[in-house]
């Protein structure tokens, strides 16, 4: 792919530590497969999934130390602010309004990505996969609902971070059998395949750019609670609602 080519040449710089990655990964993400809703059958690829408010095909995450920032283009964009420290999600909505999810709430911080079920076998062999430079990874899961695969490079440098930061993030924590293998590298490429739901997902590195994040990116916007809020807060004990101030 020469694009992927042109972007890791002109956009891969090493770092200070080369062992550590800060910098942006964006990802491409292709969705496929039907489901039967009564008489109408759904087309997770087509036209009427890409038209649904929630719908996003790209993800740009920004990663510093165990922190990362994810720019994710949905209808209505979204930003998310990962604060490992704190264990908390700040989402600046497009409604100049912020979304606190607290992942300490049921221990979700810790929570282990079994959506697929109980892994059953796992295959690892050696592959050239695109431009990138040596021997990358190719890593199968087969799990009890469906099957992961997982496309990394070793050479690459590796997140400060174990958390599968591609995923939602009340589910990042692997499985030990997987996260031993992958050992905070960047994935390149994950497929994964919903048996129950004939539900594919593709998601692809497309992008790239090793480079030092200023902290004041992670800096979270002054907010206050108004009176829409107060009630929406009362009720959730996971999830708090603010209106952003501007300054």
């Amino acid at each position: 792919m020469k694009y992927l080519l042109i972007s890791y040449i002109l956009l891969y710089n090493l770092s200070t530590d080369p062992k550590l990655f800060e910098g942006e990964l964006v990802y491409k993400i292709k969705y496929s497969g039907t489901m039967e809703l009564g008489d109408k059958v759904f087309d997770f690829g087509g036209d009427e999934m890409k038209e649904r408010s929630n719908f996003f095909d790209t993800i740009k995450i920004q990663v510093k130390g165990v922190n990362h920032i994810k720019y994710i283009n949905k209808r209505t964009p979204e930003e998310k602010i990962f604060i490992d420290a704190e264990k908390k999600v700040y989402s600046v909505l497009s409604n100049n309004e912020l979304m606190i999810d607290d992942l300490s709430y049921l221990n979700l911080y810790q929570r282990e990505n079994n959506y697929f079920g109980e892994i059953v076998a796992i295959q690892i062999k050696d592959t050239l996969y695109k431009n990138y430079d040596g021997i990358s990874k190719h890593l199968v899961v087969k799990r009890t609902s469906g099957t992961e695969v997982f496309i990394f490079n070793q050479a690459l440098p590796k997140l400060e971070s174990g958390r599968f930061i591609i995923a939602n993030e009340d589910i990042q924590i692997l499985p030990e059998q997987i996260d031993s293998i992958i050992q905070n590298s960047i994935i390149l490429y994950y497929e994964s395949h919903l048996s129950n739901m004939n539900l594919s997902t593709e998601i692809e590195l497309i992008k790239l750019n090793n480079y030092t994040i200023q902290p004041s990116k992670f800096e979270i916007p002054k907010y206050k609670e108004n009176r829409k809020n107060k009630k929406f807060n009362k009720i959730s004990k996971r999830f708090k609602l603010y209106h952003i101030i501007k300054v």
